[in-house]
């Protein structure tokens, strides 16, 4: 498949998904990339708040593949597959670099980068679009979490890692045309956070515990229980316990 990508940077904005999303209604094309200097009203999933100090990658990307609805959470992995590939190449092999199911980076354990996946069809007839947020802590991060900086101990400019990204985006999008889902799911589980370990997943009202055993078709996590009763999550936060 092929992808321009069309780089608009900004300063300080409410958050990248917003101006998306404006540039959509006004007929943006695949391909448009929002970056910019901080965020004010900066999200993660489940509506938490991403601080968005300067000196970080702030970015939101278009794009509009050829895909049923229920695939959607197919390409959290691939843009985590491909974050995980551009940190790679950026910092040192620490071995401590994982992907946390459903879509953060973790460096040493810790958090460095995340992705909001949003999908809707206005602007582009009966299409989906997917409205691609990502946030990577490069020079500052907030307490419990890490920066890229901290690890290569050197300056790394966010616009030189948003071009690997990109670059390593493509190079996913391209594999899943080919080879579907079964391709990325086994590259991303070679890369899980805690695949094997006894884990929490905690919801709203309810808390499960079991050991992290594989991902499904769909990118479900399947959680085997002490009884070796397995259970699809679709949503939630795990943890390490």
């Amino acid at each position: 498949m092929s992808i321009f990508w069309n780089i608009k940077k900004h300063g300080i904005v409410t958050s990248t998904q917003d101006i998306l999303k404006e540039e959509v209604q006004n007929g943006a094309k695949e391909g448009l990339v929002i970056v910019a200097e901080s965020q004010t009203k900066g999200r993660g999933r489940h509506g938490n708040q991403w601080i968005s100090e300067e000196g970080n990658l702030y970015t939101s990307i278009l794009l509009c593949p050829d895909f049923a609805p229920r695939d959607i959470s197919h390409y959290s992995f691939i843009i985590g597959l491909s974050l995980f590939k551009a940190i790679e190449k950026t910092v040192p092999k620490t071995g401590q670099m994982s992907l946390k199911w459903p879509n953060d980076v973790l460096l040493e354990g810790k958090k460095c980068a995340g992705i909001l996946l949003e999908s809707d069809s206005f602007g582009t007839g009966d299409k989906r679009i997917l409205f691609v947020g990502v946030g990577v802590n490069i020079k500052s991060f907030p307490t419990g979490k890490i920066g890229l900086e901290a690890i290569a101990r050197k300056d790394i400019d966010p616009m030189f890692f948003l071009e690997l990204f990109l670059n390593e985006i493509k190079k996913y999008m391209e594999l899943y045309d080919i080879e579907g889902f079964s391709a990325i799911r086994e590259q991303w589980l070679s890369h899980a956070a805690y695949i094997g370990k006894t884990i929490q997943a905690r919801f709203a009202k309810t808390t499960l515990e079991g050991r992290f055993i594989d991902i499904d078709a769909q990118g479900a996590l399947i959680l085997e229980q002490a009884d070796k009763k397995r259970i699809a999550i679709t949503a939630g936060e795990i943890f390490n316990i």
